[in-house]
């Protein structure tokens, strides 16, 4: 059964945000406020506020590594950082 991480959001309306974990092939920091998430092709990028980005790469990784399952585990955000806006998202394309 599929194991899935939920990022929390403080975006206003924003729906839940699932990933199945067997579908993210990298978690990575972009800049001081953005990281993103590359699942199946697509790379979804993420702006918190402050400077949380690098400190929300390692809270993905760790709710990825959480070794409960098959369920939903939440993304602990470390103290003081929220995401603040819904993800952008762009088709990866192989080899560009």
């Amino acid at each position: 059964m599929a194991k899935f991480i939920q990022i929390p959001t403080t975006f206003s309306g924003s729906p839940v945000i699932l990933f199945n974990t067997d579908t993210i092939s990298a978690v990575s920091y972009l800049t001081a406020t953005t990281f993103a998430i590359y699942a199946a092709n697509v790379r979804y990028v993420f702006t918190t506020s402050a400077a949380g980005a690098a400190g929300t790469v390692t809270a993905v990784n760790n709710a990825i590594l959480n070794p409960s399952g098959p369920t939903v585990v939440s993304v602990t955000m470390p103290d003081g950082v929220t995401i603040g806006a819904l993800p952008t998202v762009a088709q990866v394309v192989a080899g560009a």
